[in-house]
């Protein structure tokens, strides 16, 4: 009979390892994040409970704007509503 080598079952570990993850993170991909309850009466629901935003990224700074943010001492309104967006 022949011998099983120590490489032999790292391997068969590993690969069954990873086959395990990859149908766990495959079958949660088509699932929806539920809101945890949304018929409760003490706590209002609105009406855009449940959607969630993926992902939001403030617009970045043009080359001018950088320029006007390093060269002077007061900016304009907008151009400081665009910097508290990007750093809060």
């Amino acid at each position: 009979m022949k011998r099983i080598s120590m490489v032999t079952i790292l391997a068969a570990v590993l690969i069954a390892g990873g086959l395990v993850t990859f149908y766990v993170t495959q079958g949660r991909r088509g699932k929806e994040t539920i809101p945890a309850s949304t018929s409760t009466e003490a706590i209002p629901v609105s009406r855009d409970a449940g959607k969630y935003v993926r992902l939001q990224q403030p617009t970045m700074f043009s080359y001018d704007e950088l320029m006007a943010l390093g060269t002077s001492k007061k900016v304009s309104a907008k151009l400081a509503d665009k910097l508290h967006a990007i750093t809060t």
